[in-house]
């Protein structure tokens, strides 16, 4: 468990950079439209960053590190990059199909909104679609990463990402804030990525991606399993869409006021969650081949009472402190006017 209480550390060191941005973005924005049209805007983007980075870490690197144990650093190398050629490809897919159908899904996902505000959440969403991609391909690095034990890096490069937005948006004139909050956004990721790469060059983990024949099953089975896990993320990512399109119809202010609830509790409750899955799932890929049953069936029942426990203690103590909380996160700039 000292993995899973040193990754804890690292996280809380890049959620409290992420409750800064949010504090920010709260003080300078407030529940305005330009807050709101940004937020829906980015739905679907970080609907796809989510659901397809998060499936990574569950659903590819357990078959990584078992194809290493069983055929070697070349062959786990080789299957790296046939997958990441493979998720590419997807990415590709989902982006196009965003482009295209974005337009006709803004007005029902966002039906109280008026037509200046639906055509500045269109553009701003266009604007957004490249960081798919930017932050996609960053977070199968930064899981691969995870997978070799390189826990620093993945707990701590996402840091880049809300402190590159407090800077841009601490910085910017009042009239170009929203065009500085894109800047911020897209800068980030893109740090992000650079820092992930980087690392997994310095790794020799980079490989022109080929398709050996013994490959091929390899991939099938790392490819059947992250979708398995993907269908699953999915359906839990859809749940924010559905919280966004009913929020849009009950007035102005209302999205942005159920984002900044949603994501102070997601952030405190999830970064916990991320630690533990981060330093489970190495561990558990190797006892899966190397221990017995009896020790795979203890650990899980470990990891249950662990996480159900320490969940709702949490949980609790948030209810209790959620005003308090909330005044202090929130309280002053545009939101507490």
């Amino acid at each position: 468990m000292s993995s899973a209480v040193w990754i804890a550390t690292l996280s809380a060191i890049t959620g409290l950079a992420t409750l800064g941005r949010e504090s920010v973005t709260a003080h300078f924005f407030g529940r305005a439209d330009q807050i709101e049209a940004f937020l829906v805007a980015a739905l679907i983007p970080m609907f796809l960053i989510n659901a397809a980075g998060n499936s990574i870490g569950a659903g590819f690197v357990p078959t990584l590190l078992a194809v290493r144990h069983d055929h070697g650093q070349r062959s786990a190398s080789d299957l790296t990059a046939a997958f990441f050629l493979s998720s590419l490809g997807l990415i590709a897919a989902a982006m196009l199909a965003s482009a295209i159908f974005f337009p006709f899904l803004l007005p029902f996902i966002a039906r109280g909104f008026d037509d200046a505000k639906l055509d500045l959440a269109r553009r701003l969403f266009y604007w957004l679609l490249p960081v798919v991609a930017i932050d996609a391909i960053g977070k199968f690095w930064l899981a691969v990463l995870n997978g070799y034990e390189q826990f620093a890096a993945g707990s701590l490069m996402p840091i880049a990402v809300p402190l590159s937005v407090i800077a841009f948006v601490g910085l910017a004139p009042e009239a170009e804030r929203l065009q500085y909050l894109m800047y911020g956004v897209v800068a980030g990721f893109t740090l992000q990525l650079i820092g992930a790469v980087s690392l997994a060059a310095r790794m020799r983990l980079l490989r022109r991606p080929t398709l050996p024949r013994g490959v091929k099953p390899l991939l099938a089975q790392a490819s059947s399993q992250y979708f398995a896990m993907l269908g699953g993320t999915l359906t839990l990512m859809l749940l924010e869409v559905v919280d966004t399109t009913f929020a849009a119809r009950q007035g102005t202010g209302t999205v942005a006021a159920v984002n900044y609830a949603s994501k102070l509790a997601v952030l405190i409750l999830g970064f916990v969650g991320s630690a533990l899955a981060t330093a489970v799932v190495p561990y558990y890929a190797r006892l899966r081949k190397e221990g017995t049953i009896a020790e795979q069936g203890n650990f899980v029942r470990f990891g249950e009472i662990l996480t159900l426990g320490g969940g709702t203690a949490l949980a609790i103590v948030l209810a209790l402190i959620s005003t308090a909380m909330v005044a202090a996160v929130f309280g002053g700039g545009r939101f507490g006017t």
